[in-house]
């Protein structure tokens, strides 16, 4: 059985992956975070995160999709 870690799990991508692999006999997901859970940007976070985790794949559907402000910032 693979090990899934989901980081953004409440983003567009997140959500279909976690409803995909809930159907899936061979996958147990291990982590699913977001904002506020965990700031993907926060190098630190992200390895306290992962320490002892022991997924097998880690997926970041980490997203910052507002088009204007992107374009602003």
């Amino acid at each position: 059985m693979k090990r899934w870690a989901i980081v953004g799990c409440r983003g567009q991508l997140g959500t279909a992956l976690g409803r995909q692999l809930a159907g899936c006999g061979d996958a147990q997901v291990v982590a699913a975070v977001d904002l506020p859970e965990l700031d993907a940007s926060d190098a630190g976070a992200v390895r306290g995160l992962f320490e002892g985790l022991r997924a097998d794949v880690v997926v970041n559907s980490a997203a910052f999709t507002h088009v204007d402000r992107c374009e602003r910032e």
